[in-house]
C-alpha cells in the first residue's frame, strides 16, 4: 500500500514532537522556560535551584541527546530533525546555565570557606586557589562532553561569558579577603562579593577594574591593620600570584579546548581584560602589604627616637648601635624571607619601597624631636649609616635622598669638626658601624646576595 509522502512526513513530525515533549519533561524541571506546556504556555518564574545530584543526572541526559543529534546530523537531511535540533540546543543551553550557576555559587562561597590553613604541598599559599581551580575545572569538563562539536556563536558566548565571570568573582573574593570590612553591611544590603550576577556583560570587567583602581594607594587607614591582618594580606598576595601564574593559564587552556578555533581571537581579548584585572589586584595587595609592614617597622624607629625616654639634649657617649636598630633589621629579614617565598620578582620592589618609607620616617621623627646635643645627633647618624650599609642593595635615589635629609638636619647639631672626623673613616662613630657590621655579618647575610651596586655614602 502506497502512503503519500506528506502523510509520512506528518507521521514523522508527530513522532518527533511526541518524543521531544516527553524528553523535555524528563530533562527540564517544572518552571523552566524550556518546558512549556503546549496548552497553557505558562512558565513558573521561581528561581531555579541547582542541585548537585540533579545536575549530574542532567549531564547524563544532555550528553545522550547531544550525541544522538550529532549522529543524526551525519546522516544528512537535518531539515527533518528541527524538533530534535531545538531540543538539543535547549538542553545544552539549560545545562551550561545550570553548570556555571553552580560554579559561581561555589566560587562566591570560597570567601567564607577560607580558614587560612596551608596547602599540603605549597606551604606559602592556602587551599583557596586549588578549590577555585577545582570548581571551574568541574564545569569545563562537564561542558566538554555535553556540547556539540560544531558550536554556534550563541553557544560560545554562553560558555565564555559565565566562565570569565567566575574569574572575576574570584578576584572579588581575593579582594575582600585582603581588605576585609570593618563591620557587617546594613540589613538589606548585599555583601559585595555576592552582588554580582551571572550574565554576559562585556563591561563588567571594566567596572570591577575601575573599582579596584579607584582606591588611592595612600588612602587606606593603615592603623586598622594588626600584625595578624598584615600576615593575611601577605597570604592573599601569595594566593593571588598562584592564581595568576598557575590557575588562570590552566583554565584558559581548558576553555580554549572547548571553544572552536575561529573564536579564539575573541577569547584573547577577554583574557587580556582578566589579566589586567588581576594585575591591578596584585598591585593593590602588594601595596597594602608594603604599607602594613612599613607601619610595623616604623614602630621600631619610633621606639628608638621618640619613645625611648632619652633626653636628646643630654650628652651620652656613642658606644654602639642601639638594640632597636638590630631588632628592626631582624624583622626586615623576616619580611625579606616572606617575600622571597612568594616570588623573587617581588623582593627588590617591595624592599625598596619599605626602605623609602623607613627613610621618610627617620627624617620626620628627627625633625619632630627638634633639637639634639652633638653626641645625640651623632648617635642617630651612626644608626642611619648602619641601616644604609646593611640594606645597600635596596637603596634608591629616593631613599638615599630621605636619609641624606635626615643626616643633614642632624649635622646642624654636630658641628663641622666632628662631622669631618666622622666622614674620614677613622673616627669613633665609623668604627662602631664597621664593628657592628662584622659582628652581624651572618645575621644579615641574606641581603648581600641581592643584585645592586652599593651607593657611595657622602656626608655633607
Amino acid at each position: 500500500m502506497h502512503i503519500p509522502a506528506t502523510t509520512v512526513k506528518e507521521l514523522f513530525d508527530c513522532v518527533q514532537a511526541t518524543f521531544t515533549r516527553i524528553a523535555r519533561r524528563c530533562i527540564f524541571p517544572p518552571g523552566s522556560k524550556f518546558r512549556q506546556d503546549s496548552r497553557t504556555r505558562k512558565i513558573d518564574t521561581k528561581p531555579l535551584e541547582v542541585d548537585p545530584k540533579r545536575l549530574a543526572s542532567l549531564h547524563r541526559n544532555v550528553v545522550a541527546v547531544t550525541q544522538e543529534f550529532n549522529s543524526l546530523e551525519r546522516l544528512g537531511a537535518s531539515e527533518l530533525f528541527t524538533g530534535l535540533e531545538a531540543l538539543a540546543n535547549d538542553a545544552v543551553e539549560f545545562f551550561i546555565t545550570c553548570t556555571f550557576k553552580s560554579a559561581l555559587i561555589t566560587v562566591r562561597e570560597l570567601e567564607f570557606q577560607e580558614d587560612w590553613s596551608a596547602h599540603r604541598t605549597i606551604t606559602t599559599i592556602t587551599r583557596l586557589p586549588t578549590k577555585f581551580q577545582s570548581a571551574v575545572d568541574v564545569a569545563l569538563d562537564a561542558l566538554k562532553d555535553a556540547t556539540p562539536v560544531r558550536k554556534p556563536t550563541w553557544m560560545v558566548q554562553l560558555v565564555v561569558s559565565p566562565f570569565t565571570e567566575c574569574l572575576r568573582v574570584m578576584a572579588d573574593v581575593l579582594h575582600v579577603l585582603a581588605f576585609p570590612h570593618t563591620a557587617d553591611p546594613p540589613p538589606g544590603v548585599k555583601h559585595p562579593s555576592r552582588s554580582s550576577k551571572m550574565r554576559g556583560n562585556s563591561h563588567r570587567g571594566e567596572a570591577r577594574t575601575a573599582s579596584i583602581r579607584g582606591q588611592n594607594r595612600h588612602g587606606m587607614n593603615n592603623n586598622r591593620f594588626a600584625e595578624e591582618e598584615a600576615r593575611k594580606v601577605l597570604v592573599v598576595l601569595a594566593n593571588t600570584m598562584h592564581v595568576v601564574n598557575v590557575v588562570l593559564p590552566h583554565l584558559w587552556d581548558k576553555c580554549r579546548s572547548i571553544v572552536p578555533e575561529q573564536y579564539h581571537k575573541a577569547l584573547t581579548a577577554e583574557r587580556k581584560d582578566i589579566n589586567t584585572l588581576y594585575l591591578t589586584l596584585s598591585e593593590m595587595v602588594e601595596n597594602a602589604y608594603i604599607r602594613t609592614t612599613a607601619l610595623g617597622l616604623s614602630d621600631f624607629v619610633t621606639r628608638g627616637i621618640t619613645t625611648s625616654g632619652r633626653d636628646w639634649m643630654e650628652p651620652h657617649p656613642v658606644t654602639k648601635v642601639r638594640e632597636y636598630v638590630l631588632e628592626l633589621l631582624l624583622d626586615t629579614v623576616l619580611v625579606y624571607d616572606d617575600l622571597l617565598s612568594i616570588s623573587k620578582d617581588f623582593v627588590a620592589g617591595c624592599m625598596q619601597e619599605l626602605l623609602i618609607m623607613l627613610a621618610d620616617n627617620f627624617y620626620n621623627l628627627v625633625r619632630g624631636v627638634g633639637r639634639f646635643c652633638a653626641s645625640g645627633a651623632m648617635q642617630v647618624v651612626v644608626e642611619i649609616d648602619f641601616i644604609q650599609k646593611v640594606l645597600v642593595a635596596f637603596q634608591t635615589s629616593e631613599s638615599q635622598g630621605a636619609f641624606r635629609s635626615a643626616r643633614s638636619y642632624l649635622y646642624r647639631f654636630i658641628g663641622p669638626n666632628a662631622r669631618q672626623s666622622f666622614s674620614g673613616g677613622q673616627a669613633h662613630g665609623q668604627k662602631i658601624v664597621q664593628k657592628t657590621l662584622q659582628t652581624t655579618k651572618v645575621m644579615f647575610a641574606c641581603f648581600e646576595s641581592q643584585p645592586g651596586r652599593p651607593i657611595e655614602q657622602k656626608y655633607e
